[in-house]
């Protein structure tokens, strides 16, 4: 489970960067979602893998944006940039709770010494 936490993320990443195919960006997307998931299982001390969900998301909505603003879907662009909106302040606050929890582990483990 650990082997494929860390492959996801570099599997979205290079997912995302092609521009201008939206499959391979929701395919990233998910990639991202399921790496999420299997931080929040099994870490909560690793912050690399939660700063790398985080460019996913920022990096997969970015490119899906200026998808639509090239071919001029206003609807969809609207949408996308209030989803990726919703998301990055989503992961932003997940990503507060760990460094929360990471330091009452540390303040904790000095007060048992």
């Amino acid at each position: 489970m650990f082997k494929y936490s860390v492959l996801l993320p570099i599997i979205a990443i290079i997912l995302s960067i092609f521009r201008f195919i939206p499959i391979l960006l929701i395919i990233g997307l998910l990639l991202g979602f399921i790496t999420f998931y299997v931080n929040l299982r099994i870490l909560k001390r690793n912050f690399i893998y939660v700063l790398a969900f985080i460019g996913v998301l920022y990096n997969s909505f970015a490119l899906l944006n200026s998808y639509f603003i090239l071919h001029e879907s206003y609807k969809f662009q609207v949408l996308s940039t209030t989803v990726f909106t919703v998301l990055l302040y989503l992961s932003l606050a997940v990503l507060l709770y760990l460094i929360i929890m990471n330091i009452k582990e540390k303040v904790g483990k000095k007060n048992n010494l």
